[in-house]
């Protein structure tokens, strides 16, 4: 049987939920009209936290990032897959809607993941740092 990928989630995230997720502590970035879900990857990533953390801001395309990967690193790729992008703002009937985490009390977010980072906005440009948690 030939290779094939696994299936995207039926789900559509606007540029609006991958920002709101991300100011509510979900570690997005986008590649290729894909949404992947970093937040469990970020302490473990072999580049370090700030090569995943400088992307998670919700607009930019990580395709050139992802190219340079190693062919195992590509293929872990689809596991942190949760959805496709919607650019033009409206979801496909069919499409569900992304599960957005209720607003925080506090500016830091703890990610689940033995780490805490905060993400500050300015001028439609967000930028997250990362510290340990403890």
């Amino acid at each position: 049987l030939p290779f094939s990928r696994p299936a995207v989630p039926n789900v559509e995230y606007t540029y609006e939920d991958v920002a709101t997720c991300i100011d509510r502590g979900v570690m997005l970035i986008i590649t290729d009209d894909r949404v992947y879900d970093v937040t469990s990857l970020v302490s473990r990533h072999p580049g370090g936290a700030d090569s995943l953390l400088i992307r998670v801001d919700g607009h930019t395309d990580c395709a050139r990032d992802k190219s340079f990967h190693s062919a195992a690193a590509k293929a872990q790729w689809d596991q942190f897959c949760v959805g496709r992008l919607c650019k033009s703002g409206r979801r496909h009937p069919a499409a569900e809607a992304p599960s957005i985490p209720s607003a925080s009390s506090s500016d830091e977010q703890a990610s689940g993941c033995g780490i805490h980072f905060k993400c500050v906005s300015s001028n439609n440009h967000r930028r997250c740092t990362v510290s340990q948690a403890g």
